[in-house]
């Protein structure tokens, strides 16, 4: 296949934290876009700085771009690198609507905008097929409670200006329905690197484990009362604590250990010592707006799941749902009885990203336009 595409990317991520190991159906869906053969260039924009303190974060970073890879722009506010031969980044300490992106960056027309970030106004410039994937239903997060109203009214205009709209979750869907090409597509795995978890020898002792980042979402309640009524267990929380969230009461059990962040790349290694895999979160709006990424790779790496009601993953093999604090305690007694330190094997094949890819493809060449070589 002809490489002819020219593609743009706003993510909901910065590349440094890409950089620093952390991954999401973002950085997923970039891979697939790098290893797609018709496409010849993506241009990933950072999203624009929120804050002062994100501003100097992204201006520090610049500096561990430029020794890393060749700087081929260079402004007081704005630089643009060659990541490789196909993805250039931009990062601004402004809007993105502020940069502009010369043509000997761009080299052909765009043919096609790939956006996660809601806050990021999409215009086209010509035929651009512009592809929207919503990843969770940012106004009901805590975080961006006082952009409530304003990312409504974004959501709203990319309903009407998108030309195909994915969705994590079936409920968040119906955010987007007067868009007649709007489809669910979950989350997927990494089938490769997270099955290498089944070869990895078990703890001594029973160990359950979370991943994710420790906020509003997360059920500190639930976690202590299963770590108190269940002393025997180890509960390993992996990932950062957010800003604000208090763990003392979980700091304070000898049976739990809060490993803080680690790089994406070793939690097979985690996973695969753990006995059964937990997604202790609260059922709110924005909860039921997700699909835990977590609970495909928890099932890739050979964990059977005990989790909260989460969108679109009751029905998959080897994971169980708990409505009451009690249940959820239950079954995972009945899990660790059932399934001991083996690890369980489903078959991840079609959930993988590449399948994901696939499917949104399928749905994108339905409505996009031909590729230019202007």
């Amino acid at each position: 296949m002809k490489n002819n595409k020219t593609i743009l990317v706003y993510p909901m991520s910065s590349w440094w934290e890409w950089e620093q190991g952390r991954r999401n159906r973002n950085w997923f869906i970039l891979q697939q876009l790098r290893n797609d053969p018709s496409i010849d260039r993506i241009i990933v924009v950072d999203p624009p700085a929120p804050s002062l303190r994100r501003m100097l974060k992204n201006m520090l970073m610049w500096g561990v771009y430029s020794k890393k890879y060749t700087q081929v722009v260079k402004k007081n506010t704005w630089g643009v690198w060659q990541i490789d031969k196909k993805v250039v980044l931009v990062s601004s300490v402004s809007h993105v609507k502020r940069v502009f992106i010369p043509q000997s960056i761009l080299q052909k027309k765009v043919s096609e905008i790939w956006s996660w970030n809601p806050f990021v106004p999409i215009k086209k410039q010509g035929k651009e097929h512009v592809v929207f994937d919503a990843v969770d239903d940012w106004s009901k997060h805590p975080v961006y409670s006082k952009y409530k109203e304003l990312l409504n009214q974004k959501y709203k205009k990319i309903m009407k200006t998108a030309d195909t709209i994915f969705t994590v979750s079936e409920k968040l869907q119906e955010k987007f329905l007067e868009n007649i090409d709007c489809y669910w597509i979950p989350n997927g795995v990494d089938v490769e690197a997270f099955s290498k978890g089944r070869d990895v020898k078990k703890s001594q002792t029973p160990q359950v484990v979370y991943t994710g980042v420790i906020q509003e979402r997360f059920d500190i309640d639930l976690v202590e009362y299963c770590a108190k009524e269940m002393p025997v267990l180890q509960f390993k929380i992996v990932g950062p604590v957010w800003r604000g969230i208090d763990v003392s009461v979980l700091e304070k059990l000898s049976n739990i250990t809060l490993v803080g962040m680690v790089s994406h790349t070793t939690l097979p290694q985690l996973l695969g010592e753990s006995w059964v895999g937990i997604i202790p979160h609260k059922k709110d709006a924005f909860t039921q707006s997700m699909n835990p990424m977590k609970a495909y790779e928890y099932l890739a790496a050979g964990l059977p799941v005990v989790s909260t009601h989460s969108e679109g993953i009751s029905s998959l093999p080897f994971l169980v749902v708990a409505t009451t604090n009690e249940q959820f305690l239950q079954l995972l007694k009945q899990t660790i009885e059932k399934y001991g330190d083996t690890s369980v094997a489903p078959d991840m094949a079609y959930d993988s990203w590449d399948e994901r890819y696939k499917t949104m493809q399928e749905r994108i060449k339905t409505k996009a336009p031909e590729p230019s070589n202007d």
